[in-house]
């Protein structure tokens, strides 16, 4: 269930794009990263519900090294963020739809938990633009979408606030500078006439 599987042979009709080697590499290791963290959530859940069960006597998990010591979430992210910017738009094209809705499940996470959140909103809106119509024609997908729209709207404006804030410190800053600038100009010019 590799993304190169699911490409179309050359003359077919299919994806739109350039199939370029590293937009491959990029596709794959978004998806092994996604097929990790899922399995190793899926894992931590069953060690949960076992360790609920047996009255919390169960010894803790050990962490998967595959993770470097990520939580399965961040891993998953952090993978994404390797990716070029370039080939970003590209990779998550190849992707197939599983791969997509597993990408719009991990969103959740990742914007509740504020991390990244200009890659988390590209990535949010280049799934959308690219799948939107399967997403509008599955059920479990429009109820997502419907949850994930607050937080996306909420992390926008977050970030939106942030960098507004930084340019008004810097033009500030600018300004400053220019005063002190001029003010250091004048003050040359009179020791050398003195």
């Amino acid at each position: 269930q590799r993304p190169t599987k699911d490409l179309p042979e050359e003359g077919e009709e299919g994806i739109a794009g350039r199939r370029t080697l590293e937009t491959l590499t990029a596709a794959d290791a978004i998806a092994e990263a996604l097929e990790l963290a899922d399995h190793e959530i899926k894992r931590l859940a069953e060690h949960a519900a076992d360790n609920e069960k047996a009255g919390g006597k169960l010894a803790p998990i050990p962490p998967n090294p595959l993770l470097l010591g990520q939580p399965p979430d961040v891993y998953a992210l952090n993978a994404i963020a390797k990716v070029r910017p370039a080939e970003l738009e590209q990779a998550i094209l190849v992707l197939p739809f599983t791969f997509a809705h597993r990408l719009l499940d991990h969103l959740h996470a990742w914007l509740r938990a504020g991390v990244k959140i200009e890659l988390t909103c590209k990535i949010a809106a280049l799934v959308l633009r690219l799948h939107s119509n399967q997403f509008g024609r599955t059920p479990a997908t429009r109820k997502s979408l419907t949850d994930l729209r607050p937080l996306l709207r909420a992390r926008a404006k977050e970030a939106r606030d942030i960098c507004g804030f930084n340019v008004a410190g810097l033009t500030l800053l600018e300004n400053y500078m220019r005063d002190n600038q001029t003010v250091d100009a004048g003050d040359d010019d009179d020791d050398v006439a003195a």
